[in-house]
């Protein structure tokens, strides 16, 4: 089992995986909205692989900044996990 599989166990966890994308929904238009934007990013102002790395860099700050949610309790961010 994997890390990841075994962090779910401890922590009560059913990974249930989509099949289809349909199923995954969300994630599938995330990643079409970043591939977008990334593509608009880079025609908009970039010329060399510098200008490339810092508009992937500000595309990737802009998204955190808006799309991230504040936890209204950190105890449940907290557990420790026994990884052996």
């Amino acid at each position: 089992m994997s890390h990841f599989g075994k962090a779910m166990a401890e922590l009560g966890i059913t990974h249930i995986k989509a099949l289809t994308p349909q199923a995954k929904g969300r994630i599938e238009r995330l990643w079409g909205t970043l591939q977008e934007r990334l593509v608009f990013e880079l025609r908009l102002c970039v010329r060399t692989l510098e200008e490339a790395n810092r508009a992937l860099t500000k595309l990737i700050q802009n998204h955190n900044q808006n799309n991230r949610s504040i936890p209204s309790d950190w105890s449940c961010f907290c557990s420790v996990l026994d990884m052996s």
